[in-house]
């Protein structure tokens, strides 16, 4: 599910990390909005992805004029992991502003606190979030949970609407709201409601 992204979020000469880049088209979005001397890093784990992401690099940089983007292949929990050169994948406070687009509810709930000390680590003293995701209303049981298919189709690792605010007030971020909620649930399961929302905030 494409929710679109906060355009008003984004600034000229942003580090921006998208957390889940797909295809690039979020990337390439606000590669055009940083500028030239703004960057925008993409970071997934899915091989076809990255391939049509970095062949669409080569396009967008004869359209734009210049190449800011950069896609890394990784899992979004594991930013810190170290490369051959001992260096994690993002490096502590280099970014400016992180977005993310229905991805962070693919993260197994084992994992979910590393996802979050990560987009805490890479973020500057001023940094932003910016992240759309599908939330419930209950508590999805762990039944659902262990559904495969539901799980790849980004219902049931949905966060839990009122903890999705609170884990990053736990984190340290400020000005929390949601840009945007969906008013209708984008799917109902056995009682439960599924919605897309927008998340932002600095720290």
């Amino acid at each position: 599910m494409d929710v679109g992204i906060q355009l008003n979020m984004f600034k000229k000469n942003d580090i921006v990390l998208d957390l889940g880049s797909g295809s690039g088209k979020n990337a390439f979005i606000c590669a055009q909005i940083v500028g030239k001397e703004g960057k925008v890093i993409g970071v997934d784990q899915n091989p076809d992805m990255l391939s049509l992401s970095r062949s669409a690099s080569k396009e967008v940089t004869k359209n734009i004029g210049f190449n800011n983007t950069e896609f890394l292949e990784g899992s979004i929990e594991k930013l810190d992991e170290l490369d051959k050169d001992l260096s994690p994948l993002i490096a502590d406070k280099s970014v400016d502003i992180i977005l993310s687009n229905c991805v962070l509810n693919l993260v197994s709930p084992e994992s979910r606190n590393n996802l979050l000390r990560n987009i805490k680590r890479v973020l500057n003293d001023n940094g932003r979030i910016a992240i759309s995701d599908i939330v419930s209303n209950k508590k999805v049981p762990l039944r659902l949970q262990n559904d495969h298919d539901l799980w790849t189709g980004c219902i049931s690792g949905a966060w839990y609407e009122p903890d999705f605010i609170s884990d990053f007030k736990e984190l340290g971020f400020k000005n929390l709201e949601f840009a945007e909620r969906s008013a209708e649930p984008w799917k109902v399961i056995e009682d439960i409601e599924f919605r897309t929302v927008t998340l932002v905030g600095n720290i």
